[in-house]
């Protein structure tokens, strides 16, 4: 039987192919193990808050939209 990654995108539709590169580094950040690797992946991810959103996402994206919703209400 497969080992389940919790790398498992729900809705790949909004992803770009740049999106792809960096989900791939976050795969080798968390299949290395390295205590630093997937902090330091994600930060880097984070430089660009729109690819951020669509990565995070694609991973989860019912979170995602009512993080959305709950921050259009707060204003």
């Amino acid at each position: 039987m497969a080992q389940r990654t919790d790398f498992e995108i729900v809705d790949a539709s909004l992803l770009t192919d740049a999106d792809w590169t960096e989900i791939n580094k976050l795969k080798r950040a968390y299949e290395i193990g390295e205590a630093k690797a997937v902090p330091k992946a994600l930060y880097e991810l984070f430089i660009d808050s729109e690819r951020a959103v669509r990565i995070l996402g694609a991973f989860y994206p019912d979170i995602v939209r009512e993080a959305i919703r709950a921050s259009r209400n707060s204003f």
